[in-house]
């Protein structure tokens, strides 16, 4: 019956605590993160933080398997640690967008392919034959998502605690999005789950309101692709009608990488290279502090999770009026990003 609230707050606190060894051996290795025009900060800062996020969540995983077996692939297991391994060297040398992007997608694949997600009784063929798609269309999609909010979670990690919060939040959402609809709690990926939450707000308090350390493409791009896994792995699990809700809880992110995309490509930017044009960076550009976009940023994102958690036993019908709900909601936050940026810039202008 207290499984999940100790496994939440045991993972909160041993990743607090890994963090000290963690801050101390990146600090001694030099990997640091130091300002350029791209950066959102402006003194050298620890980068690499996430490795005791992914600490704790492996050993949680490990223990969730002694009580609750559920089947760990080899490969998914070597595709995360890749993942991470090459997010590290990213950290500490840097690596061109395609590498980046190339190993997201190689783990995308791996993880989904070998937890059977893929599978002829998978969330692929099922979800397929229930709504009418091809299979092949159903497993892009599936890719194309995974692959797509890894990314965007990778590129949203720009701010004090914004990506901390959003994974605490998130996967603490996702678990009441399916206690909505089961009443036994305790299955694997909802375990999971809490585990993800109570690192991500173990974390918090050495990047948020004033960093210590960052979390680093180590932590930021394997988080975003076990969070994307994590929809998926529900809806194999507890039915394909959580989608929606789940969708909506980690609609932020996709919604401010997408459009911001789209921009850079049809002002003919060169979109591959880093930039400081996402909302919530227009946001501190235009004077407000880390802790006050981060703080809106995690209000808004509380309120759709409330508004998912309402609508996850609800019909079709009122989960996407629930989803274009979420949609308006973000699009007007982002709205005022843009105007309050360029009023900035109209009145510094005017000022000189």
């Amino acid at each position: 019956m207290y499984l999940g609230p100790i496994l939440f707050i045991s993972c909160l606190l041993a990743c607090f605590v890994i963090c000290f060894p963690t801050y101390k051996i990146l600090r001694i290795c030099h990997i640091q993160d130091i300002p350029n025009h791209r950066s959102s900060h402006v003194v050298p800062t620890v980068r690499g933080g996430g490795i005791a996020i992914l600490l704790t969540i492996g050993l949680a995983c490990t223990f969730v398997s002694l009580f609750y077996p559920f089947r760990v692939p080899l490969l998914a297991v070597l595709a995360l640690i890749i993942l991470s391994v090459v997010s590290l060297i990213d950290d500490v040398r840097g690596l061109s967008a395609q590498i980046r992007f190339g190993t997201h997608a190689l783990a995308a694949i791996a993880l989904a392919w070998s937890s059977g997600l893929l599978d002829s009784n998978g969330l692929a063929a099922s979800s397929g034959a229930k709504f009418g798609v091809s299979y092949p269309v159903i497993v892009g999609l599936m890719m194309l998502w995974m692959v797509g909010y890894t990314s965007a979670f990778n590129f949203m990690d720009g701010i004090n605690g914004i990506a901390s919060f959003q994974a605490g939040l998130s996967a603490l959402a996702m678990v009441a999005v399916a206690s909505a609809k089961i009443a036994d709690l305790y299955t694997p990926p909802i375990l999971i789950a809490l585990s993800v939450s109570g690192s991500a707000f173990g974390f918090i308090p050495h990047n948020f309101p004033r960093a210590r350390m960052f979390m680093g493409d180590v932590g930021s791009a394997p988080l975003g692709l076990v969070l994307a896994f994590l929809v998926l792995w529900i809806c194999n699990t507890q039915g394909f009608d959580l989608l929606i809700p789940l969708v909506i809880v980690n609609l932020n992110f996709v919604l401010d990488t997408g459009i911001t995309l789209v921009r850079r490509i049809a002002r003919g930017d060169r979109w591959l290279e880093p930039h400081r044009e996402h909302f919530y960076q227009r946001l501190v550009r235009s004077g407000l502090s880390h802790t006050a976009v981060t703080t809106w940023e995690s209000v808004l994102l509380f309120l759709t999770a409330v508004v998912s958690g309402c609508v996850a036993k609800a019909e079709i019908a009122y989960q996407i009026w629930a989803l274009v709900a979420a949609i308006v909601l973000w699009l007007a936050f982002f709205i005022f990003a843009d105007l309050r940026f360029k009023k900035y810039n109209a009145l510094g202008r005017a000022m000189h």
